[in-house]
């Protein structure tokens, strides 16, 4: 331990001792005594020798001036202040890198997995952890009230849940009077809201009017808000001591209770809202479509100087004349649709890749499309066709630049000079270059 902290050891017993009558620690938990057998002169003496704890080193750590002693709080307190500011402090290097078998050091992989597991399962964990929504329709004739647990309330979810809403009910209706909630509103008005461009897709689809309820007018809405408090009386609350493990598991419990609900009777009414629905709501269902609808986002964007849009870190073409004009984007899991002034310009397979790019040849200028169908090989059977040194030059810029790319735009330099200048002076200058191994394009003219 002296040498541990740079210190004497008389210092180090005054400081164990001063542990011992504060109460910080007991000499009995603290100290083990090991017997040794040491060579003293020439003879060999048994002794009794204390040897102290974990316990003991740390606490004399908080004691002793040194700069080991220094740096040795400096660390406690960092783990200290990570421990009260996180709950949990640890070494991420001691638990990436296990110990070698056979060399007696412990190992607490597995034990910090278990505590893990045991927090991640504790009810309190996993209901702040896994929160999910609840979306709630009420047919207005019949009461028939349709219900759904999803992980968000963004578009896409508000979107499915529509569609599984109708999908549910096994028809459309002509009107859907939902919240000015902010996936399917854009502006919130009280005369004239602005709808979600997909929002009104999917309506478009379904022949369906949105027209969201007014702020502050619960009567608009009236038979969602009372459908709205029956579910969470008669399903969330007969399902709030479940535990689930996905949210299709807890909308298969949900279903099951929905149809319970929907089959339940009436207190002031005869009948259920599953027989009020056969009889009335059913009949004014249209049907719905033949292909169920695709989730679509869009997007405003501009197109660049290399007439291409981005989406996402990946580059899409659109045609040349369009550089630098701005365009929607409409795009689904599959495909990704360029419009300009709402008329469709490019279509494309969507890719999930970053950083690439999906080009179409007919969306490129002329020269950068002749530019594309060369190829290296083309270009040197061309170059072999002027003379024997042209070929001898293109073949040594497309071999001595230290990237093929940039190997392949040099050499494509000879072609303007035989457009130039004709092909017997380039294939003069190209001998020239060859014979003294200047290969640049700056020796040939």
């Amino acid at each position: 331990m002296a040498e541990l902290f740079g210190k004497d050891v008389r210092t180090l017993n005054e400081h164990l001792q001063n542990l011992f009558e504060e109460g910080e620690l007991e000499a009995e938990a603290t100290i083990r005594k090991f017997r040794i057998v040491r060579t003293e002169g020439s003879r060999e003496v048994t002794r009794l020798i204390d040897h102290y704890n974990r316990e003991a080193i740390l606490a004399v750590g908080y004691r002793v001036r040194s700069p080991r002693g220094t740096q040795f709080r400096r660390w406690a307190t960092e783990r200290l202040a990570e421990y009260l500011l996180k709950g949990f402090t640890m070494d991420d290097e001691r638990l990436k890198n296990p110990p070698v078998p056979g060399a007696g050091v412990p190992d607490y992989f597995d034990e910090v997995l278990e505590r893990i597991r045991d927090i991640r399962a504790s009810e309190k964990r996993m209901y702040l952890q896994v929160r999910a929504y609840i979306f709630v329709a009420v047919l207005g004739a019949s009461y028939y009230t349709y219900a759904e647990a999803t992980w968000t309330r963004s578009l896409p979810d508000w979107i499915g849940s529509h569609t599984r809403m109708f999908e549910y009910f096994d028809g459309a209706t002509q009107f859907v009077v939902p919240d000015q909630w902010k996936a399917g509103v854009n502006k919130p008005c009280y005369w004239e809201p602005e709808l979600n461009r997909t929002y009104k897709d999917w309506a478009t689809h379904y022949g369906v009017a949105v027209v969201p309820a007014r702020p502050g007018h619960t009567r608009d809405k009236a038979k969602i808000e009372a459908g709205v408090l029956i579910v969470q009386r008669w399903i969330l609350a007969a399902l709030r001591k479940r535990r689930f493990f996905s949210l299709g598991e807890l909308n298969e419990a949900i279903r099951e209770l929905l149809a319970r609900l929907n089959q339940r009777p009436f207190r002031k009414l005869p009948g259920t809202r599953r027989e009020l629905f056969e009889q009335l709501d059913r009949p004014a269902l249209h049907a719905l479509p033949a292909q169920r609808f695709v989730f679509a986002e869009w997007k405003k964007t501009r197109a660049g100087l290399d007439y291409h849009v981005e989406l996402e870190g990946h580059f899409y073409s659109v045609p040349y004349q369009l550089a630098q004009q701005v365009v929607e984007l409409r795009y689904t899991a599959a495909t990704v649709e360029v419009l300009y002034r709402g008329k469709r310009v490019a279509s494309h397979a969507r890719s999930h890749q970053r950083t690439g790019n999906t080009t179409e040849p007919c969306h490129q200028p002329k020269s950068h499309q002749r530019y594309r169908e060369w190829t290296p090989q083309r270009l040197l059977e061309w170059a072999s066709a002027v003379g024997v040194f042209t070929w001898r030059l293109v073949e040594a810029m497309l071999t001595h630049k230290p990237h093929p790319e940039a190997g392949f735009r040099a050499a494509m330099g000879p072609r303007s000079l035989a457009s130039q200048y004709g092909s017997p002076r380039l294939e003069a200058a190209a001998e020239r270059a060859v014979r003294f191994k200047l290969y640049h394009l700056d020796n040939c003219r």
